[in-house]
């Protein structure tokens, strides 16, 4: 039986996904990234991912992040990787990927 999906909801041209467990799953992950990827079309232009139960990411996942960086490029839209753990953070800035997404903490409304 496979996982439920990863929660969205969308206010105005803000996305929030909930990212659960402690571990992402690449096959939800690239689910998720298609659905947000969606609401581009519905006028999604801040994308807020909140990572606060993960700690660990898979190099997988980090190729997702980065196509769907590319994929919103030409809407010019924020991705907001929001309430990482210490360790996550480090990995993307070890990545250099908090270049491209802005790391931030707070509530996901309010960021």
């Amino acid at each position: 039986m496979d996982p439920p999906p990863h929660p969205v909801e969308q206010v105005g041209d803000r996305v929030v996904a909930r990212l659960d467990g402690a571990e992402v799953d690449t096959d939800r992950l690239r689910e998720l990234t298609m659905d947000l990827k969606a609401r581009l079309d519905q006028g999604g232009r801040t994308f807020v991912l909140c990572f606060r139960e993960v700690d660990f990411l898979p190099s997988a996942c980090l190729a997702l992040l980065l196509m769907f960086h590319q994929d919103t490029k030409p809407f010019q839209a924020r991705i907001i990787l929001l309430n990482c753990q210490e360790n996550v953070a480090l990995l993307l800035q070890l990545a250099r990927l908090d270049a491209l997404f802005e790391l931030a903490h707070g509530d996901p409304f309010q960021v």
